[in-house]
């Protein structure tokens, strides 16, 4: 169930409010309860689920550090980003241009259809207030 709320903003051209749908504050699962999870339904302990994706961690950061976009089968793929001030020409572009790096996230088709509003499986609960 995806929790939404529905807050208020301003049409840019008219000023006007216009209320839209914004994803809700969530609980976080962290490493701890997935390998949990994963290890009651196989045979696999815990410990090597979480030794195994902190091994997938570090080497998808190097991967990125090289310049790489690494792709994890049906969850999607990461890429690597950077922010940078312009410059007037190629030629005064230089590494302290750049101002930061970032990762870009891109889910695969698979996953985009099973997070899809269009998806009959995905439910979404309105949360009201705060």
């Amino acid at each position: 169930m995806i929790k939404y709320k529905v807050v208020e903003g301003k049409n840019l051209k008219t000023g006007a409010a216009i209320f839209f749908g914004m994803a809700a504050p969530v609980n976080v699962v962290k490493l701890e309860s997935l390998a949990d999870e994963i290890s009651g339904e196989c045979t696999v302990t815990a410990h090597d689920i979480r030794a195994v994706i902190s091994a997938l961690e570090e080497k998808i950061i190097r991967h990125l550090q090289n310049g790489n976009s690494v792709r994890l089968g049906l969850l999607g793929s990461f890429c690597p980003t950077i922010r940078s001030t312009a410059a007037p020409s190629p030629e005064l572009f230089t590494t302290d241009s750049i101002k930061a790096i970032g990762v870009h996230f891109s889910e695969s088709s698979t996953m985009r259809y099973h997070l899809s509003a269009q998806n009959p499986e995905v439910q979404f609960q309105r949360i009201d207030g705060e």
